[in-house]
């Protein structure tokens, strides 16, 4: 039955004379190590329980040289990748008894800093850094090289020691030009946001890129950047469709700006897909589920979060590691293009 221990702060010491086995068999049990037969680990939990003992992390520091937190750095939680992200990373660090801090910058450089320079602090094992918007590299090598581990998501670092996991952002966008220009479409539009990142002049080259490919004019003036909002989207796509433009399809930087599009079409009884076509990226859930139904390229975005906790444990053991690891975007058809 639990002790009383209104003012009693039990050790590893007190665990294991409780539970008749070494100290070394309690710290087992605790970092769920292997070679602890069924029956000591339970006794050594009922302990635990009775003692109401909570292992001192400061402690475990000390002894292990290492904090068993790692940071994640997310630009948008509320976009419904990073949620999914962040279920692979906990899966993954869960499984290993490590903690998952994660810190919103709200795409502001300011709290990217102040983000990095806290888990810094707070000497986490490693920290993961997705899409940095408004940061030099040189800026940003500076904080990454202070961190004792990193992995950046979607953000590239020449020179740096930081492993990387990234989509294959131009193959994705070449595939939805692609699907356009075989469906007949001439007008293509890029809609993109003023971001100064990985993503942003992945999407750019990979636009011209297939443009180009397929002989295809490059019009700057289809290639169109809206303040980043919704609502700015919305106003502009009406803008052009109501000005003349003669745009027949939109390529989207994600899919809740697709969706946006698709609102702004429909509110002027804009025919999708005979005279205006609309693809998005990312396959987010329930866009198969949109009042048209939206084309887009699937990310595995759990795996992703399941390969960046992967190399980033490797880079704490110091395991050798693949530096880095490029997931390809598959093109998914719906009804939102022909």
């Amino acid at each position: 039955m639990p002790v009383n221990h209104e003012d009693k702060q039990f050790t590893l010491a007190d665990v294991a004379a409780r539970a008749n086995v070494s100290i070394k068999t309690v710290s087992r049990v605790i970092n769920n190590e292997p070679y602890v037969g069924t029956a000591t680990r339970e006794r050594v939990a009922q302990a635990i329980q009775e003692l109401n003992y909570h292992p001192n992390r400061a402690a475990r520091r000390l002894a292990s040289k290492r904090s068993h937190v790692i940071g994640m750095l997310v630009p948008s939680i509320d976009y419904p990748i990073f949620p999914m992200i962040i279920l692979g990373v906990e899966k993954v660090m869960h499984a290993h008894n490590y903690e998952v801090l994660v810190y919103n910058t709200e795409v502001a450089p300011e709290r990217t800093r102040k983000g990095l320079e806290l888990l810094e602090e707070n000497q986490v094992d490693g920290v993961m850094v997705f899409t940095v918007n408004h940061i030099s590299d040189d800026e940003l090598q500076q904080l990454i090289s202070r961190q004792r581990s990193a992995v950046l998501v979607n953000t590239v670092l020449p020179g740096s020691d930081a492993g990387v996991v990234r989509i294959d952002v131009v193959r994705g966008i070449e595939l939805l030009v692609q699907h356009l220009l075989e469906a007949g479409k001439r007008r293509i539009a890029l809609l993109t946001y003023p971001k100064i990142n990985y993503s942003a002049t992945e999407r750019l080259r990979g636009y011209k890129q297939a443009m180009t490919r397929f002989d295809m004019p490059i019009d700057d003036d289809l290639i169109i950047v809206c303040e980043d909002s919704l609502d700015a989207v919305y106003h502009i796509v009406q803008e052009h469709l109501k000005n003349g433009s003669q745009i027949d399809a939109f390529v989207c930087y994600n899919d809740l700006m697709a969706a946006t599009v698709l609102k702004a079409c429909l509110d002027l009884n804009v025919p999708i897909p005979e005279q205006v076509a609309v693809t998005g990226f990312d396959n987010i859930p329930f866009t198969d589920l949109f009042k048209c139904p939206l084309t887009t390229v699937n990310i595995p975005w759990l795996e992703v979060g399941i390969s960046a906790a992967e190399m980033l444990l490797s880079q704490i053991s110091g395991e050798p590691t693949t530096t880095e690891l490029v997931f390809t975007p598959e093109l998914v058809v719906r009804e939102s293009t022909p």
